[in-house]
């Protein structure tokens, strides 16, 4: 695995230390989210696939797909605050 280093004052690294968080954890996740995120925002292609995905061989409508991907991203979101709850 590559190794990615960033540069913080040290009042955030002593911040950081204090807590029970697994920072680097937290951070691959952050970053394989982000990346996902700014790839489909830059390919229609493939914000057409996310959403054939979602709709292909069912019977939810456009909307439905929409509420569900809401649903979804609120659930990730519920996930990432339960395993890290002091963020």
């Amino acid at each position: 695995m590559a190794e990615f280093i960033i540069k913080i004052p040290d009042e955030v690294k002593e911040d950081l230390e204090e807590s029970n968080i697994d920072w680097p954890k937290l951070v691959r996740k952050f970053l394989t989210a982000k990346l996902f995120e700014i790839q489909l925002s830059k390919s229609i292609a493939l914000q057409r696939a996310v959403f054939e995905s979602l709709t292909n061989k069912s019977k939810l409508s456009g909307v439905d797909a929409m509420e569900l991907a809401d649903k979804i991203n609120t659930g990730m979101l519920n996930e990432l605050k339960s395993e890290f709850p002091e963020l």
